[in-house]
């Protein structure tokens, strides 16, 4: 037969609180790394993600197609193909873009007004969008 002594029911329930304490404090202590590790991604590496996850964008680049002249019915045109050089910006990508102006200036005789409306467009856009400041 079954005996229900009270000390015998007493230490199970102590054996018993023991593990679930045991448990539960395993349980939080699992948790708490978990909420760490994400605290940790969101607050102290949130700027190398965020660049990271930019990087991933697509980018364009369009490419003229190759055409030839068009003209009109009398003969004059109205369109060719002639070459058009430009140069981008990516700021993301250039260190210091200050820098990078003041040694184009000489090679491409770049003023210092058109230096200030190049910073001050390239202040405006994301730091991921190219920017083109020169077209010839």
């Amino acid at each position: 037969m079954l005996s229900f002594n009270s000390s015998n029911i007493a230490s199970k329930t102590r054996t018993i609180g023991r593990r679930m304490f045991l448990l539960n404090s395993i349980k939080a202590f699992v948790v708490l790394g978990i909420f760490g590790r994400l605290a940790s991604l969101q607050i102290n590496e949130a700027k190398k993600y965020r660049s990271l996850a930019d990087k991933n964008r697509f980018r364009e680049t369009k490419f003229a197609p190759p055409r030839g002249i068009i003209e009109d019915y009398f003969g004059s045109e109205i369109a060719s193909n002639a070459r058009i050089y430009q140069l981008h910006i990516v700021p993301e990508n250039t260190p210091d873009v200050e820098k990078l102006l003041i040694r184009l200036k000489n090679l491409i005789n770049l003023s210092d007004r058109k230096i200030n409306l190049i910073l001050k467009k390239i202040a405006k856009q994301k730091r991921w969008e190219s920017t083109i400041f020169l077209t010839t």
